[in-house]
């Protein structure tokens, strides 16, 4: 069963298809979506070390806001761990005085992810599956160029999926550049 979309919620599945190859292609589709937006959008673990930073905060860089957090190791040296417990964290970081050493390795263990997934994540799953399974169905372009029947025109839009359906309703999901302007 996928994370987003489950096997009876698509209605075009090619003739004879077993079971096991629908779950593959529900899972390339959600892998591809996941890939492509750099972000799950359900529970998933974590096991990352990070560097102390010389204040007591460790902004883990996440783009999925923190879950739980069920592990700080501080990591000397002269390589001795402690398992530590003066910490709290929010959505991005964890907060301790123990990060004010500067240098000093941490191993940090927890859980992060966007719950519950959005509807546009699961309806954008849902068509790139059925576009998988008859890519007739659906608009696809590159960059540059758009396939509409038997008209090209210029779009200079960065392909997420390919998909134009999917990818107009993945666009709300990607992250924002911010561009400053010095006058």
């Amino acid at each position: 069963m996928g994370n987003y979309v489950t096997k009876e919620q698509i209605d075009n599945w090619p003739y004879g298809m077993s079971d096991e190859d629908q779950e593959q292609r529900i899972e390339l589709a959600e892998e591809t979506i996941e890939k492509a937006l750099g972000k799950k959008f359900y529970e998933h673990e974590f096991s990352n070390h990070f560097s102390g930073n010389g204040v007591d905060y460790l902004d883990l860089g996440f783009q999925e806001p923190l879950i739980s957090i069920t592990k700080v190791v501080k990591q000397r040296y002269d390589g001795s761990e402690s398992e530590l417990g003066d910490y709290w964290f929010d959505d991005w970081a964890v907060r301790g005085q123990m990060f004010a050493h500067e240098g000093l390795a941490y191993l940090i263990e927890g859980t992060k992810g966007i719950i519950p997934a959005p509807a546009g994540i699961k309806v954008a799953a849902k068509h790139y599956v059925r576009y998988l399974n008859d890519e007739t169905e659906y608009d696809t372009y590159q960059r540059g160029r758009v396939s509409q029947g038997s008209l090209d025109v210029t779009d200079m839009r960065k392909p997420i999926t390919g998909v134009e359906k999917v990818d107009e309703m993945l666009r709300h999901y990607t992250k924002k550049r911010i561009t400053i302007h010095m006058l």
